[in-house]
């Protein structure tokens, strides 16, 4: 198999989650379809504290501020990823401010032939180790300072763990773009006990916290119950002794070390990826499916040669576009033909006005669709309006399928770059804007649209509104204007493909400067030295490619 497809397996790896990686290596020859995979698991979620707040603070940096944020939050990222992948956590998502991991046992076939009590141990040193991943991380990351000239934030993090059914659902279709999203029982208990930790502490669900008193003989856990039914618990050296070093939990489980591996695991050398790859002689098929499931504003990037976007950050207008589906559960089989036929309603919108499908979400509340207009390469010099046309024309494909959904639309300066490290990563779009949608979304009437007031500025002459008039909005302390979008007053824009040179857009002052300067030498001679600099992945090569052609347009030697 051609050595160009086993880098470029090697390339997307890190944004992959494991779940698909390993289906589809499991599967040679499997065709992408709708699935909803059933599985035994347990299902964490890690929120961050401080990240929007950091956020917000350094983009007020203008240009170093991308780079600042980048540096300050992928180290605090890669060591809360390199403790859950040292417990063998399979990290799903990046989710905003969240983190969302599963441990799974998938093939519950192959454990029929033994005994139930030693499958209910297999299972309790499945709950021991998440656990254990969870002390860990309160014990190393719940007070992290980052500290820049005079700025001084505080990053904090609290869990919530939930044990049951967990479905590994697939869905997508044209125009290519598949999502992988974990749901099910033990989902829907994290997302609904998660905010009752506060900075520091673990949430366990009722379910969960049943199964981990039996790793005990006398349990004597300093913990707390909250009123609502969860379990409280914080990373205090009683508690970390108790749960490392505990001699009932070996006389309850004395082959804990076979039964799951809790040592450091090393990822594997580029050299036996290659002979992974080789030897499957699956390169070729491995990427082409792999590399639906990553976005289009990161693939793009990747297969354009930045060899690290992790290292990527820059400041962009985005319109940021969320779409909630209140009616999808996953409480059974039909809820997998109901996210399909929504993702469908939202994807043939976006093939006409180009936007970027970032991800699905599931909790107990329903599903969640994110979409951004304003990354390259589908970036235009109207992203606010494609933005509102987009979300008109899904509100009209969705209602042919779903009558219970709301739409959130935000637009503004926003953070863009990899998060994550070299093990796990991805290609996220932070910034006040994007908690904007979200906000709005969830104060949208049934079926309906609201958009904030930059959107509406961007677009009043030519989409029809209807005032709202002002909303209170949780992380607002004074009130915001919404409107709804009722129609166009132009006929929809449907946007012709867009080339690379779309990276250009958003850089009107450098393209101007470049101007400027090609004028001045080819009017008045006057020769000038100009310093392009940048880190790797900013857009410096499409620059650099302009003042190129633009200087053989005005019959300039170049070399």
């Amino acid at each position: 198999m051609s050595y160009d497809y086993v880098e470029k397996c090697f390339s997307i790896l890190q944004y992959i989650p494991s779940h698909v990686r390993e289906y589809f290596c499991n599967h040679v020859g499997c065709t992408l379809q709708p699935k909803s995979l059933e599985c035994y698991g347990i299902a964490m979620m890690v929120d961050v504290s401080g990240y929007s707040n950091l956020a917000s603070n350094l983009a007020q940096r203008g240009s170093i501020g991308p780079e600042l944020l980048s540096n300050s939050m992928n180290g605090y990222l890669d060591k809360m990823i390199k403790i859950i992948l040292s417990y063998k956590g399979d990290l799903v998502k990046f989710a905003g401010d969240a983190i969302v991991i599963c441990w799974t046992i998938d093939d519950i076939n192959k454990y029929q032939y033994i005994m139930q009590e030693e499958y209910e141990e297999i299972k309790l040193a499945l709950l021991l180790n998440t656990v254990r991943c969870s002390l860990q991380l309160l014990a190393e990351l719940s007070k992290y300072t980052v500290e820049i000239d005079n700025l001084k934030i505080d990053l904090s993090i609290h869990i919530g763990l939930g044990l049951g059914s967990i479905f590994n659902v697939h869905v997508g279709g044209y125009p290519g773009r598949w999502e992988h999203f974990i749901s099910g029982g033990a989902v829907n208990q994290v997302a609904s006990i998660l905010d009752f930790a506060k900075a520091g502490q673990l949430a366990m669900s009722v379910q969960f916290y049943k199964q981990f008193v039996k790793l005990f003989t006398n349990p004597n856990i300093d913990i707390s119950n909250h009123q609502k039914g969860a379990i409280i618990m914080e990373a205090t050296i009683k508690n970390v002794k108790l749960i490392f070093f505990q001699k009932s939990i070996f006389s309850k489980l004395p082959n804990i070390e076979n039964l799951i591996e809790l040592k450091q695991v090393e990822p594997p050398q580029l050299d036996k990826e290659r002979n992974f790859f080789n030897n499957l002689s699956q390169s070729y098929y491995l990427y082409n499916i792999w590399k639906e499931y990553i976005n289009e504003g990161a693939l793009s990037k990747i297969e354009s040669g930045t060899k690290n976007l992790i290292k990527f950050s820059e400041l962009r207008r985005i319109t940021t576009v969320f779409v909630k589906i209140s009616n999808i559960r996953f409480e059974n089989s039909n809820d997998l033909s109901l996210a399909q036929e929504s993702l469908d309603a939202v994807q043939r919108a976006l093939v006409l006005q180009e936007g970027i499908l970032r991800q699905f979400l599931i909790d107990d509340k329903g599903a969640i669709i994110l979409i951004y207009f304003g990354l390259p390469p589908l970036s235009h010099e109207n992203d606010a309006q494609v933005g509102i046309e987009a979300a008109l024309e899904i509100c009209k494909n969705m209602k042919r399928v779903n009558d219970n959904f709301t739409i959130g639309v935000g637009t503004g300066m926003t953070w863009v770059g990899g998060i994550g490290n070299e093990d796990r990563a991805d290609y996220s779009v932070v910034g006040d804007s994007v908690n904007m949608a979200a906000r709005l979304m969830m104060k949208a009437e049934k079926n309906t649209i609201l958009c904030d007031e930059e959107t509406y500025k961007l677009t009043k002459e030519i989409i029809s509104y209807k005032s709202i008039g002002t909303l209170q909005v949780k992380g607002k302390s004074k009130s915001i204007a919404a409107y709804q979008p009722v129609n166009s007053s132009v006929m929809p824009i449907h946007l012709p493909k867009i080339t690379t040179e779309i990276e250009l857009i958003g850089r009107e002052k450098e393209i101007e400067k470049i101007e400027n300067l090609l004028v001045s030498y080819s009017t008045l001679c006057e020769g000038r030295t100009l310093l392009v600099q940048g880190v790797e992945g900013l857009g410096l090569m499409p620059l650099a490619e302009l003042l190129i052609k633009e200087a053989k347009k005005n019959k300039i030697n170049v070399w």
